[in-house]
C-alpha cells in the first residue's frame, strides 16, 4: 500500500460497477443510466458513513468514485465498439 491507496481502489470498484451496464445492456440509454447511478450509490454510501461510529464522510472519495464512474463509462463504450 502507499499513501493514499485508498483512493485508486475506490476508482477501481467503481469503474468496474459502470463498466459492467455499458457492456451489459443493449439499451445505451438503460445502460448510462445504471452506469451513472452509481455515483449516487457512492454518495449516499459515503454518506452513511457519517452516521457509523469509527468511520468518516470523505469528499475525496466521492471525487474518485466519480472518477472512476467515468473511467468505466469510457472504458464501456471503447469495449462496446471494438467488439461491434
Amino acid at each position: 500500500d502507499f499513501w493514499n491507496a485508498d483512493k485508486l481502489y475506490h476508482c477501481a470498484a467503481y469503474s468496474w460497477l459502470a463498466l459492467l451496464p455499458v457492456i451489459g445492456f443493449s439499451d445505451r440509454r438503460t445502460a448510462l443510466t445504471a452506469a451513472f447511478s452509481m455515483i449516487i450509490l457512492g454518495l449516499l454510501l459515503e454518506t452513511g458513513q457519517y452516521f457509523i461510529p469509527g468511520r468518516m464522510f470523505s469528499v475525496p472519495d466521492i471525487l474518485a468514485n466519480t472518477l472512476g464512474v467515468i473511467l468505466g463509462i469510457l472504458l464501456g463504450n471503447y469495449l462496446r465498439k471494438r467488439l461491434e
